[in-house]
């Protein structure tokens, strides 16, 4: 479960950051600063206000995904969207328009200009959302807490659980095991982004 989550969770904030940030950066909408505001709201919410209100909206809405993974996924996408936005809005920030302008004035439609010139620069801040993304996913503890059942445990729920039961030593050795993980990936990270560059 934590992995299914956490991947998902990742891939789908990366992509929701991609959009939201490109959306207010590039385009002339008049709702693009109320995106952005949005998108930062979950950094003045604490996590245990999260996680009660995403719980009574899934509770009270007519869409039969509570008990399912799929309510963990949105949780999770939902918190971190203010890490996601502002990495990829710094990146897309340091790309000048004029290089999509460019590809749309000798014939490439916007879609294929963000596609074929925008998206390869962004390759590496992209990966690095999604690595960092995917960390925060797996360490989260205060959203899902109230959102589990006992068919979509994670493993942040079963170490808590051991711990407040007294199962000392089997949660020790699963953090451990989980900080392990995290460490990892966070190399991956460092070291692909020095690649990059």
């Amino acid at each position: 479960n934590s992995v299914v989550v956490s991947i998902v969770a990742a891939v789908a904030g990366t992509l929701l950051a991609f959009i939201v940030s490109y959306t207010v950066n590039r385009t002339t909408l008049p709702m693009r600063a109320g995106l952005s505001y949005i998108s930062m709201l979950p950094l003045a919410v604490p996590a245990i206000v999260l996680g009660l209100g995403l719980l009574w909206t899934w509770l009270l809405l007519p869409i039969p995904i509570y008990g399912t993974l799929v309510v963990m996924i949105v949780a999770f996408t939902a918190a971190q969207m203010p890490q996601g936005f502002q990495g990829v809005s710094a990146s897309i920030l340091q790309i000048h328009q004029d290089l999509e302008d460019s590809a749309v004035m000798h014939g490439a439609s916007r879609w294929r200009a963000i596609w074929r010139v925008t998206m390869p620069l962004l390759r590496v801040p992209l990966t690095s959302t999604f690595l960092l993304l995917l960390m925060l996913s797996m360490r989260e503890l205060t959203v899902p807490l109230f959102l589990f059942t006992t068919e979509t445990r994670l493993l942040s729920i079963v170490i808590f659980d051991d711990f407040e039961n007294g199962i000392l030593a089997r949660s020790a050795a699963t953090s451990l095991l989980y900080c392990v993980v995290i460490l990892v990936l966070a190399f991956v990270a460092r070291r692909f982004g020095a690649e990059k560059r």
